[in-house]
């Protein structure tokens, strides 16, 4: 084909240069047409690798639904670039033959034959015929589809098989086929080539990540929810219609498996299995605790811990049960993926990109497993099925193939000798699970798919498989059984949890309500994210947004909440009310309906929806922000924007539009966010767009004096001095005013009630004693447990010959000892020193005492790095808490089983901020300064959420107020602080 359309170009263009056809316009027309279908044909070829079919139709008109606006774009710099190509070639042509007599009618005749073939050849024209043929036709599965409700029992076709499954992460079949980096995958395909491969196996739009890639192959159907993307982890029933393969394994008395080694809480992984027929899930906190000493990285341990853990649990299987052992490994996820130390010794060429070597290594990896199972008779009566979970993703498996067909890796091996072949079929994920039963010796059809090594023809052979999904989406959706709240019913709200008759859905969660009383659930992608879901609904719905109280402030109007959850209620189109759980915490079912029958306000719902459709992409915080400073204003706002990376400038201006602001662009290390800024340009200097101080203290602006002109002669003298001495800075900082968020300083009376709770704060170096502070004394600990605290601070520094012992700084503790000896000191020198000549000091050993004498008190260490040390001595580590500086430490904490490994700040921004990490190593505690209580709130927040207590110190830092002011201004988002006495307990916040 691409030679025929080759030829014919070229035909084409010499006919066209002999006809002279600037002489006749519709000549020149239908050149311009038969150029354009080949442009559009040889547009596809590199894009996607073969011929225009539906894939580039679909990703044309549905590029909104599929993420194909890339496509597009190259596609039309790729079609021009062609054209114009083709016209310089013909414009030379032209000239070259202008001296030349030709026979015009003969070339006319000749050309109007060859138009006419370039329609008949074009597989764009057909293709786009067989589309539109298939969208209007809806082609309808419900009758194809196999799934719980209709019960379909098939039969065992002799002795059945066991089966272990190993999900490859991005490993597609591609990898095997490059002649250049097939040298790196030999191991692996040398398997492939002595088993039954497939090597037609398309991904499906609903399989192209792994949780979906997983339902894809596993159930035969594409993941279809409203969320989308790998917001279900918050889901309570995973796809409850749906029949999956280990639904019907467990049926037949298969004991199932999954290991992998991330986290079985991502993306819904935990309820997907658990649900669909498997009895022991294993991952990434498992092979943590299995293997403490095993290296790990972002997502868990590497695959060659996670492979060898696979294969000692399977030779442990006992040899008469029926078996099913599924594994996803890890290692080869984007963007560069990860090398396991096993393969250290492996040699790549030096243009070899990353994501190639980490899928390498974890190819060899799969295929040494592969061997030592083979290696041992016992198995001969096992298959073993490798498929990728997905494409590659990201740009750099994009730059790989970018021009080639793609391809999922998806074999069966069979014991030695037997069952090698090469199946083309067409087929796609959805035929996995299909394929595989057969091959276990069940007659089953599971979802969409069917058996590949059979003649039944697969979905994946129309060429329009993504619109025959599209048409069919209802269907999908109709599989999680989603609820209709019906008379007598209502929605109950209890604790971060929603109750609609039997089912039961988790906070922060958004829930649409049709007109025919249908509730649809959406969860949580970013912290605003159900708000722009709202705006997608449709007029006539209802809705439910049920989330932390402070999330809701700043959206359907201005009260400020700080505590516990809310929910949001009503239709955009008429009314819409917040309210606190604990004033109002159901909703009946004449009050849902009431609502559905609201009149609709199209003025009204236009204004709302642009409102937020904006504040959607904005945190609670950056939203009051916004709200509170006055029209054209650089504004200050140190948190991200979730700004999509495709559109980030018009979300950009959306946000500088609405609110009538400037916002400065400072490109992030996620390069798909801009941040909020105040960093200003010399030339903005004369610019009249500073805001007063005084809002701080007023928390508005005084609009009744020119508050500019004091700001105006300061940016002057400003100016003046960048000028003079900083001429090589293009720019400057500057914070222009400061707003005080109402939700960090609301003293509310449930507030007043907490301070007295001894658990939200820590004795400060043992705590105060006598007015001095960092004695970290014995005096002081028997001072502070006098008053009621029950945590306690210790700076614990090693001594020159590697004793710990309670002091704070080593210069610090020589004045205040009146020491002029060598520091550190030894131990014994140490231990005869009192400090302020008074106060007792204290080694690791006096402190185990201590605490064996007081048993509801727990040490909190601080400036020790070394959990394995302190544990030396100290033997009470239900009772430790640490501060800890580094990710290792807290590894290590994690390990030896304290009651706490406490990072602080910069140990959490290590982590990246990752709180399901945090989890994962049982962290309970947190502790930052109260310096950075303003940039961080949001994360702090999120801490809280997550049940993680952050603790505040250096509370004398820029706080007048003293500890009673943050205990007032501050524990509502911190959980507690750092004291060196609580006499302010008694104190009331007003």
């Amino acid at each position: 084909m691409f030679v025929l359309m080759s030829i014919s170009i070229v035909v084409l263009s010499l006919l066209y240069a002999l006809l002279k056809s600037g002489q006749s316009k519709s000549l020149g027309l239908i050149v311009l047409f038969s150029f354009s279908l080949y442009a559009v044909d040889l547009t596809s070829i590199y894009m996607l690798g073969h011929p225009s079919n539906s894939a580039l139709i679909y990703n044309a008109l549905y590029f909104d639904e599929v993420n194909g606006i890339d496509i597009i774009v190259e596609s039309a710099i790729f079609y021009l670039t062609f054209l114009i190509l083709v016209s310089l070639f013909i414009f030379v042509l032209r000239k070259v033959i202008s001296n030349f007599g030709v026979n015009r009618s003969a070339s006319k005749r000749y050309f109007l034959i060859l138009f006419l073939a370039t329609l008949s050849l074009s597989p764009f024209v057909w293709e786009t015929y067989s589309f539109f043929n298939v969208s209007t036709n809806q082609i309808t599965l419900s009758k194809e589809l196999s799934n719980k409700a209709s019960n379909a029992k098939g039969h065992p076709q002799g002795e059945s098989k066991n089966v272990i499954f190993i999900f490859a992460e991005s490993l597609e079949g591609t990898y095997l086929d490059d002649p250049r980096y097939v040298d790196y995958f030999r191991e692996l395909k040398s398997w492939e080539d002595n088993s039954v491969s497939f090597d037609n196996v398309r991904q499906i739009e609903g399989g192209s990540w792994t949780i979906a890639g997983m339902v894809s192959s596993l159930c035969g159907i594409p993941l279809t929810h409203p969320s989308g993307g790998n917001t279900l982890g918050s889901v309570e029933e995973f796809y409850p219609g749906a029949n999956c393969l280990g639904d019907i394994l467990s049926d037949y008395g298969y004991d199932l498996t999954f290991l992998q080694n991330s986290s079985l809480d991502f993306s819904g992984i935990r309820a997907f299995y658990s649900q669909h027929g498997f009895k022991n899930l294993l991952g990434s906190k498992y092979l943590k605790d299995k293997y403490p000493e095993a290296a790990s990285h972002y997502w868990g341990v590497y695959d060659d811990t996670l492979l060898n853990d696979a294969l000692t649990n399977i030779r442990e299987i006992n040899p008469d049960s029926k078996f099913g052992y599924f594994i996803a490994t890890i290692d080869s996820h984007f963007p560069d993926g990860y090398v396991s130390s096993t393969c250290s010794t492996n040699e790549y060429s030096v243009d070899v990109p990353p994501i190639v070597k980490a899928a390498s290594c974890s190819s060899s990896l799969i295929a040494n497993f592969i061997s030592e199972i083979r290696s041992e008779a016992r198995f001969d009566d096992t298959i073993i099925v490798v498929a990728s979970d997905h494409f590659g993703m990201g740009t750099a498996a994009k730059a790989l193939w970018e021009t080639e067909q793609r391809r999922q890796l998806f074999f069966i091996n069979y014991p030695q000798g037997t069952e090698v072949s090469n199946n083309e079929n067409s087929g796609s994920q959805l035929d996995i699970a299909s394929t595989v039963m057969s091959t276990l010796g069940f007659n089953e059809k599971i979802g969409l798919g069917v058996d590949l090594q059979k003649d039944v023809p697969s979905l994946a052979q129309d060429k329009n498989i993504e619109v025959v999904l599209q048409n069919n989406k209802a269907l999908f959706m109709s599989l999680w059984d989603f609820p209709n709240i019906s008379k007598g019913e209502s929605v109950n709200f209890d604790n971060g949890i929603v109750e609609i008759g039997s089912k039961v859905f988790k906070a922060p969660v958004l829930l649409s309500i049709s007109e025919n009383f249908e509730i649809i659930p959406y969860y949580k992608d970013d912290e605003s994210s159900l708000l722009r879901a709202v705006t997608e609904f449709r007029d006539e719905d209802a809705f439910v947004i049920y989330d932390h109280c402070d999330v809701l402030n700043n959206t359907f109007d201005d009260e400020v909440r700080t505590e516990g959850f809310c929910f949001a209620f009503g239709k955009l189109s008429n009314e819409v009310n917040v309210f606190k759980e604990e004033d109002k915490n159901s909703l009946t079912f004449s009050q849902v309906e009431q609502s559905l029958l609201g009149a609709a306000d199209a003025k009204k719902l236009a204004s709302i929806k642009e409102e937020l459709g904006v504040e959607g992409l904005l945190s609670s915080q950056q939203r009051w922000m916004l709200s509170n400073v006055p029209a054209h204003s650089l504004v200050y706002l140190e948190d991200e924007i979730y700004l999509p990376f495709h559109n980030k400038e018009e979300v950009k201006e959306q946000i500088e539009r609405f609110y009538n602001i400037e916002v400065i662009k400072i490109p992030t290390s996620s390069q798909s966010h801009y941040s909020l800024s105040t960093t200003v340009h010399k030339n903005d200097i004369d610019n009249d767009l500073f805001l007063t101080r005084d809002v701080a203290k007023k928390n508005k602006f005084d609009h009744d004096r020119k508050w500019y002109d004091p700001i105006r002669s300061y940016f002057k003298d400003l100016r003046e001095k960048v000028d003079s001495g900083y001429r090589n800075s293009d720019k400057v900082s500057v914070v222009f005013f400061e707003l005080v968020d109402p939700t960090a300083n609301i003293k509310a009376p449930s507030y007043l009630e907490k301070i007295p709770e001894m658990e939200r704060y820590i004795a400060h170096a043992g705590g105060g004693i006598d007015g001095h502070h960092y004695t970290n004394s014995m005096e002081a600990l028997n001072e502070s447990y006098r008053q009621g605290l029950r945590y306690f601070e210790i700076d614990l520094l090693e001594t020159s010959d590697h004793r710990l012992v309670a002091a704070h700084e080593w210069k610090e503790w020589a004045k205040k000892v009146d020491y002029s000896g060598d520091i550190p000191p030894r131990y014994d020198d140490f231990m005869s020193k009192k400090m302020h000549g008074k106060y007792t000091p204290l080694s690791l050993e006096d402190l185990n005492t201590w605490f064996e004498s007081h048993p509801d008190a727990f040490l909190v260490t601080d400036k020790v790095n070394s959990p394995k040390k302190v544990l030396e001595v100290f033997e009470f580590k239900d009772r430790l808490v640490m501060e800890l500086f580094t990710v290792e430490a807290l590894e290590e904490a994690t390990e030896l089983g304290i009651f706490s490994p406490m990072p602080s700040w910069v140990t959490y921004l290590h982590l990246n901020k990752d709180v399901e990490r945090l989890k994962s190593l049982g962290v309970k505690h947190l502790a930052l300064s109260t310096t950075d209580i303003k940039s961080n709130i949001n994360e702090m927040l999120e801490l809280k959420e997550n049940g993680i207590k952050t603790f505040l110190f250096n509370i004398n830092v820029n706080n007048a107020d003293g500890e009673i002011g943050i205990a007032c201004n501050h524990l509502n988002f911190a959980y507690g602080m750092y004291v060196d006495s609580v006499d302010f307990v008694q104190e009331a916040c007003l």
